[in-house]
Order: structure tokens, then sequence, then C-alpha cells
């Protein structure tokens, strides 16, 4: 509320973009902490309800016209540690706010997805796409490159019929 306030004060419309911007980033980590507060283990969190839970606050934050924009969920439960549960969910909070300010411009329809999958291997994968062709140099790479990094996970970039980044990254319990 403190940073809603304030933002209504900043006059330049790029620093309003990117302090609103700030805030619901803000939003996203205090989501997964609500979510740990309601869940019987404080270190841990099932990340597949998280993520599709936030992607859900995330359209919703944007004002989405879901009769356009279709969303689309599919995850598997996997239990993560706090940090490695921040970090998905900014990227998810991340990528789905630069789907919806650049690959659907001037009204244009289309899906998003978001999927997170285990493998036996003791690594997750966690994917974000749409079925739009966009520029690299509005996907905000650098973000999530270094949030990537701090997973110790690889990033792979596909951009056959649409945009998809998926994000592989090992995980203990």
């Amino acid at each position: 509320s403190l940073l809603s306030l304030r933002a209504n004060s900043i006059q330049d419309e790029a620093a309003q973009q990117s302090f609103a911007d700030s805030r619901s980033q803000i939003e996203a980590m205090a989501f997964i902490h609500e979510c740990l507060y309601e869940s019987p283990d404080l270190g841990h969190i099932d990340c597949g309800e998280y993520i599709g839970t936030l992607a859900e606050n995330v359209l919703s934050s944007y004002g989405t016209d879901r009769q356009r924009i279709n969303l689309r969920i599919d995850v598997t439960h996997q239990v993560v540690d706090v940090d490695t549960g921040i970090h998905c969910g900014l990227l998810v909070h991340e990528l789905l706010s630069n789907c919806l300010k650049y690959a659907f411009p001037e009204g244009r329809s289309g899906t998003i997805g978001v999927e997170l999958s285990s493998l036996a291997t003791g690594m997750v994968t966690l994917r974000v796409y749409d079925d739009a062709i966009h520029s690299a140099q509005t996907l905000g790479l650098r973000l999530v490159a270094d949030l990537t990094k701090q997973l110790h996970g690889t990033l792979s970039l596909d951009r056959v019929g649409g945009t998809s980044l998926s994000i592989s990254f090992p995980v203990t319990a």
C-alpha cells in the first residue's frame, strides 16, 4: 500500500512503470511467505501449487482480459526449499510479465503457459511460453539468467511456434 501511494506521486511514465514492476515483484515474494505460513512445514513449499496460483495472480494484477489471453497451467507437485521457491516465483513473475507486456500488443489474442515438471534425475524444469514471437531484447533475460544461475540451472530459449523459455535446475527437498 505504501508503494502504491508513493507511485502516485511519480510523474515520469517510465519511472512509474519501473516502480510498478518492483512492487509486483515484492508482492510475488510476499505471496510465497504467505503460502509458507499456511504450510505445515515453514522451510518448504509445494512449488507447483505456488507457481500455479502466482501465475493466476500475475495475470489478475495486470488486469488481463481472460477472454483474449488464455492461461494454461500444467504443474506437478514439487516440494522445494524456501530459497528455490522464491527464485521460481521471481522467474515466473518476470517471464509472465514480459509475455503480457510484449507478446500481445494492440489487443492480440493468444495463450500463455506455465509448466513445472520433475525428472527422475532430481532435476526440475520450469517452462513459460506464449504463442507469439517477440524480440529477445524485451524478455528481461538478464534477470532471468541471473536467477537461473542462482538456482545452478540451465536456461534454454526456443522460438518455434512462439517463444518458450525453459529453466532446468536441481532440487533437493
